[in-house]
């Protein structure tokens, strides 16, 4: 996908603006359209810190695989990086792995948490801020019923620590 500065392509926005309107419904899409998108154009500034959520420490066998996000309502393919979760928030985390990321990247991510009988999957994230191996990803998009298992994992790993 081709960038221009911070700003990505139109075409590529009304791609999003789609699939935002299949995940989270007619109704809720219109009034959470103009905010989503105006998240992926914002980039901030390397060394603000933006979260919104307390982090979390979470088991070494927490992973997750990632792959591009791909605006069809279908799966596209195979993950294209795999990595180890450092630290989770309900709005994010932060990831090392070996996997080239950069800056603004919006990647469709599978989490596989210590514990969980299933898979979380973020439907889009995007990437916040990478330096070397490690990178933050901040949740943008993701089912009711992954974001309940999300709650109840971190609330489970509090009670734990």
């Amino acid at each position: 996908m081709r960038r221009f500065g911070n700003v990505l392509p139109n075409a590529w926005k009304c791609s999003v603006l789609l699939r935002l309107w299949v995940i989270l419904g007619c109704q809720t899409f219109r009034s959470k359209s103009s905010s989503a998108m105006d998240q992926i154009d914002q980039v901030p500034d390397k060394g603000i810190d933006l979260r919104h959520h307390a982090r979390c420490a979470v088991p070494p066998t927490c992973l997750l695989s990632f792959r591009r996000f791909a605006p069809s309502l279908a799966s596209q393919g195979d993950p294209e990086g795999e990595g180890l979760v450092l630290d989770l928030s309900i709005g994010g985390c932060s990831i090392q792995s070996e996997a080239a990321v950069q800056l603004g990247d919006a990647l469709t991510v599978i989490l596989l948490l210590a514990g969980e009988t299933s898979p979380i999957m973020v439907d889009l994230a995007l990437v916040r801020w990478a330096d070397g191996s490690r990178f933050g990803l901040e949740f943008i998009s993701m089912g009711t019923a992954e974001l309940q298992q999300l709650q109840r994992f971190l609330v489970s790993v509090e009670g734990r620590g």
